[in-house]
Parts: C-alpha cells; structure tokens; sequence
C-alpha cells in the first residue's frame, strides 16, 4: 500500500466511524456493550472478503451464462443482443451475484451473535447490531478500493455504499428486532400454557419475520445496485439523487424509531395481549399476568 492510498482508505474509515458513533448515541434506553460493538464491526469487515470472492465466483457463472449474448468493442463498451438479455443479465447480476450474498453473510453474522444474547432486549437493539456489522463491511470495502490503487473510485464507493448499507440495515433491523419480540412472546405464551393460565398458541410468525429480515433488505439492495448497472444518463442521475435521499431517509428513520425504542418485553407482552386478550402490569421491568376482562 503507497502512502496516498493509505491517506484514502484513512478518509474513508471517518464517515463510517462517524455513522457508528450517531448510532450508537441514538440507542437511548440502554446502549450496548461496546465489547459486542466491535465484535460486530470486526465481525462485518472479515466476512467482506469471503464474500467478494462468493461474488465473483456467482458473477463469473451469470457472465459465462450469457457471454454469447454480450459483444466488446474495442474500448472495452459491451453491447447486448438485446434490451430484455440486457436487463435479464443486469438482473441477476444485482439481485443473485450481489445483494443476495452480501445480505445472507451478513444476516447470520448479526443472528448467529446476537439473537440469543442478553444484550438483545430493547426495540433500537437491532438497528444497532445490523449497523455496525453492514459499517464493517463498507470499511472494508472502500479500504481494497483504496489499496488497489483507485483513489477516486474508492471516495465515491465509500459516499454511495454508506448510505446504502446503512439503509439495508436500518430497514433489516427493524424486521428483524420485530422477530426477535415474536419470538420473546412466544417463549411466554409457551410458558403461559404450562401453567395454565391460557390454553392454545398463537404466536408463530417470528420464522418468517426473521426470513423477512433477510429477504426485505436483499430487494432493496438488488434494486440499488441494478440501478448502478445501469449505463444511461438518466438511471446515473436517479443514482445519484437516490443516494442523497437514502442520507437523509437514514438519518430520519434512525430519529423516530430511538425516540419510540422499548424493552422487547413490553413489546412482547403487547403482542400476548393483542393475541389472548391478556393484560400486563409492569412494575421495575417485570411483567404479571392479570385478566383484562
């Protein structure tokens, strides 16, 4: 590394580490251990690798799969058969060789870490650990940007997938914070059988919250980057202000949702409520059980 892609990839760690910290003082009902923090900041940027050779392996196999549809001129411009290979070939390159597999790698590190930890108990929770496991992941992104020489390049990644990650995680979080409550009620209401005190289950979407969790931000992650795929002026200039908007959207989104952040068990115990028509009252934290009616 020369000592001006050190000096960028040094620019590009600030906005990051800038977003972790807003994150992090967002988190107002109890912060996070900063142990876990960086366990998941690390955690993000050592799977950024596994996962750009998984994209290129699944790029490879997409371009193999349509190099007889696809020209080169001289100046390297490619040019397709036609408009729906091109689309098609643009379309799997975003939603199959890019957002699935860098949304699935970082899904279950922020499951395999978190969801059973103690830690997790609050609303704002998953934001959180999503955050900085998607920052990590865009630290180490812009830090190869810059190593392998593309000064500019590397600047302008770091600007576009900032916000964009941050969104994905923003978005994956909330979901998958909701399937984390799901599962919370439903461990009560599993308790609140055996002791009779009600006599069926009615909780059962936390498996599919925790899939949407992945799935939600995988679609919004293929839509952003088929639209950087695309060579027109037109989709460029959509680019670039869908950028500018997920800036202020992040930011947006993170305010109103710290400003509502709960314990998981008060969420939970609305869940029951809503489900069984049963009643909670909390005192220092705990719930009990009281009839409604």
């Amino acid at each position: 590394m020369n000592y001006l892609s050190f000096r960028i990839s040094i620019l590009t760690l600030i906005p990051a580490i800038a977003l972790c910290v807003f994150v992090y003082y967002k988190d107002k009902v109890e912060k996070e251990p900063v142990w876990l923090l960086s366990v998941l900041l690390g955690a993000g940027a050592l799977v950024y690798y596994p996962a750009y050779l998984l994209e290129g392996l699944a790029m490879g196999i997409i371009d193999n799969a349509f190099a007889s549809h696809i020209s080169f001129s001289a100046e390297g411009a490619a040019s397709y058969s036609s408009g729906a290979i091109m689309v098609s070939h643009k379309l799997l390159l975003a939603f199959i060789g890019i957002s699935l597999i860098e949304e699935l790698i970082k899904w279950a590190v922020v499951y395999l870490i978190t969801f059973r930890n103690k830690n997790f108990d609050c609303m704002f929770d998953g934001i959180v650990y999503y955050v900085f496991v998607s920052l990590g992941f865009v630290i180490a992104e812009s830090v190869r940007y810059a190593v392998s020489g593309g000064t500019f390049s590397a600047m302008m990644r770091s600007a576009a997938s900032l916000p964009a990650h941050m969104l994905f995680a923003i978005v994956a979080g909330f979901v998958y914070t909701v399937a984390k409550t799901y599962a919370t009620a439903a461990k009560k209401e599993k308790a609140m059988i055996n002791e009779g005190i009600i006599s069926s289950r009615r909780i059962k979407a936390a498996p599919f919250l925790l899939v949407f969790s992945f799935v939600t931000p995988m679609m919004i992650h293929g839509i952003y980057s088929f639209t950087s795929l695309i060579d027109t002026r037109e989709i460029k200039m959509a680019y670039f202000i869908t950028v500018i908007v997920m800036y202020a959207t992040c930011f947006i989104i993170t305010g109103v949702i710290s400003k509502r952040d709960e314990k998981n068990t008060v969420i939970a115990d609305a869940v029951l409520m809503r489900k069984h028509g049963i009643a909670f009252t909390h005192t220092n934290g705990d719930a009990s059980e009281s009839d409604s009616n």
